[in-house]
């Protein structure tokens, strides 16, 4: 209903407490009253226990495990590169967004603007064979056209003309295609709209509430903001300009927690539930809420039971999926812990609390790319293990 979601009677019981209770099954950190507010409207699925998998694994005893499980389970780099690529058992693969906008070739038209695009650093999803993403900073000041002066209007002029070397014309073409995407980029930050909507505490939408505000020890960062922000602008350049199929990348990372408990995690909690709130109510205000669904993936999950200082890495995780075109509610199932071994029963792997995935990720995404437009065809040719 706006103003402090963390008021000083009613709901500080909840906060106090440790967790929301939402209707739709799940409970939710109490950090993070928006993402609560938003499963109980009904646009929110939680997919608990996904992560990578070579096979089903429903039923197997743990002996079974170790000969299907994915190689090396527990390397950052490799776990990442798998959930990029959509199949846990193939690392030479371009990324299962790249591979999807290679099918539909120029599916927006010849615009300088790809349909895939990063705010969040290089990422193997995006990279096609023949299709590359844009990768971008949040703000277009790096681009700008008042940047270099008379060196780069010397450096256009020079891009324009047509030499005898096919090496000189691609790279002229290559510098010339930059200059055009930077003008487009400082043009498409310029006239992009102002919000009306405010945040839980009554302040413009993505503004980072201060301390005092907070009334905590700590301080948002603002990176997921800042790179959602950015999202906003390029859809809402994208749908002025007839795009049918736009996919964005944010990254916002820190959850490594081997140590220090879960230091860190506060702030984190709090951004990812306040960004994705501002950025549902801006895609409202922009009339795309039914044609945009945000989804988060993760290399793997956090073990449950504590090493002594932490939580180390396991196996499956839970993700959110959100938009206007979700049907909210609980996919799949949490692993009872009052069960067997150390709690988890046959859904734990290593007698840590590392969860066994139920749900494989291929599944999460070809259910978004089914919604997406994707035919079972590209469905299957994408997901190998589908």
């Amino acid at each position: 209903s706006g103003g402090n979601p963390y008021p000083s009677s009613g709901d500080v019981a909840t906060y106090r407490s440790g967790f929301y209770r939402t209707n739709k099954g799940v409970g939710v950190n109490a950090l993070m009253p928006e993402l609560a507010h938003m499963m109980n409207q009904g646009n929110v699925a939680t997919v608990a226990a996904v992560g990578t998998l070579t096979e089903p694994l429903l039923g197997v005893n743990n002996e079974h495990i170790g000969s299907v499980r994915p190689r090396f389970l527990g390397s950052h780099n490799t776990q990442r590169r798998m959930v990029h690529i959509g199949q846990s058992n193939a690392m030479q693969q371009f990324g299962w967004v790249g591979r999807v906008f290679d099918a539909w070739g120029n599916v927006n038209g010849a615009d300088v603007v790809a349909p895939n695009v990063s705010f969040g650093g290089n990422t193997h999803g995006l990279i096609g064979r023949s299709n590359a993403p844009l990768v971008l900073r949040t703000s277009p000041s790096g681009y700008s056209a008042s940047i270099g002066g008379w060196e780069r209007d010397d450096r256009k002029a020079i891009s324009e003309q047509v030499t005898q070397t096919p090496f000189d014309d691609l790279y002229n073409r290559m510098v010339g295609r930059s200059f055009a995407l930077g003008d487009k980029l400082v043009d498409i930050w310029a006239n992009s709209r102002t919000f009306s909507s405010t945040n839980t505490y009554g302040g413009a939408l993505f503004s980072i509430p201060t301390r005092e505000t907070l009334d905590s020890g700590y301080h948002l960062s603002g990176k997921l903001f800042r790179q959602l922000q950015a999202v906003l602008k390029m859809i809402e350049y994208g749908k002025s300009n007839g795009f049918k199929r736009q996919v964005f990348y944010v990254k916002f990372e820190g959850f490594d927690t081997h140590s220090a408990g879960t230091g860190g995690n506060s702030e984190r909690l709090r951004e990812i539930s306040m960004g994705l709130y501002d950025f549902q109510n801006a895609l409202e205000e922009l009339g795309a809420a039914d044609s945009v669904t945000t989804f988060t993936t993760s290399d793997f999950g956090r073990s449950v039971r504590s090493n002594g200082d932490g939580t180390d890495h396991a196996w499956a995780g839970h993700n959110l999926i959100i938009g206007n075109a979700v049907k909210g509610g609980l996919y799949g199932e949490f692993p009872d812990w009052r069960k067997g071994r150390s709690g988890g029963g046959t859904q734990d792997a290593r007698r840590n609390g590392t969860i066994i995935p139920k749900i494989a990720i291929e599944q999460q995404y070809a259910t978004l790319g089914k919604w997406f437009g994707m035919s079972d065809a590209l469905n299957h040719e994408i997901f190998g293990n589908l």
